[in-house]
């Protein structure tokens, strides 16, 4: 998404800003520097992102994992120890090979320590998203198509 549809979503200054694993190459999205790159295995981002070191209580950081090819089999224990690194919100995204990967991810939402948005990605994967707020989810995902 371009920086001019978040400043037409979110207005003039856009707080709306996603998180980004810093091994990621480059920017898919375009966003021009309007990125949060944090790593998740620290929690630490760098220096130069929007709101780093920020006293602002309406900063927040989302710590991300993204696996494109399946769900791991280490998912819970990633969830966790995501969620000991204190964030404001953990996001998980998984790519679904079985319809059953949906119900493994939506119960990361049963009683979390952290609040975490977790969906899995593909077609198999879309009841996730949508069922997520049932489960607990603050919030979920989409593209606007």
């Amino acid at each position: 998404m371009r920086d001019h549809y978040l400043r037409e979503l979110f207005g003039e200054d856009p707080m709306a800003l996603r998180a980004q694993d810093l091994r990621s190459s480059g920017d898919p999205a375009g966003l021009n520097g309007s990125v949060i790159r944090i790593d998740p295995q620290t929690g630490e981002g760098l220096s130069d992102n929007p709101g780093a070191g920020s006293t602002d209580r309406n900063v927040r950081r989302i710590v991300s994992y993204h696996n494109r090819h399946e769900v791991p089999d280490d998912l819970e224990q990633i969830h966790v120890r995501m969620c000991r690194l204190d964030p404001d919100i953990v996001k998980i995204a998984v790519r679904a090979q079985f319809a059953s990967d949906n119900l493994r991810v939506l119960k990361l939402h049963e009683h979390p320590p952290r609040p975490t948005v977790a969906f899995c990605m593909g077609d198999l994967g879309f009841p996730s998203r949508i069922l997520g707020a049932k489960y607990g989810a603050p919030f979920t995902y989409a593209a606007f198509n």
